[in-house]
C-alpha cells in the first residue's frame, strides 16, 4: 500500500500503522466498520477523478476525461 493509500486509511478507520508497515488496531477500536470501507472507496474513487481531470487538462484531452470521470462516478454511484 503506498503512502496515499495509508493516508486514506487512517482518515476513515480506527486502524493505525504498526513499525513494520502492518496496519494494527488502534486504541480506539479494532473493528472496520462497512462505513469507514465504503467512505475509503469513495475516498480512492474522487481522488482518481480528479487525477484523470488534471491529466486530460494538461494533455489537451478535456472532453475524453470528463467523458471518463462521469463513466466513473456512474459506475460506482459517487458523487463530487
Amino acid at each position: 500500500m503506498n503512502e496515499r493509500m495509508k493516508e486514506l486509511v487512517k482518515t476513515v478507520t480506527r486502524f493505525d500503522q504498526d513499525m513494520d508497515g502492518s496496519m494494527e488496531p488502534s486504541e480506539r477500536g479494532d473493528w472496520v466498520q462497512f462505513d469507514d470501507l465504503e467512505k475509503f472507496a469513495e475516498l480512492i474513487i474522487q481522488e482518481s477523478i480528479t487525477r484523470i481531470t488534471r491529466m486530460g487538462i494538461l494533455n489537451n484531452c478535456e472532453d475524453q476525461s470528463i467523458m471518463a470521470c462521469d463513466e466513473l462516478k456512474e459506475h460506482f454511484g459517487v458523487n463530487e
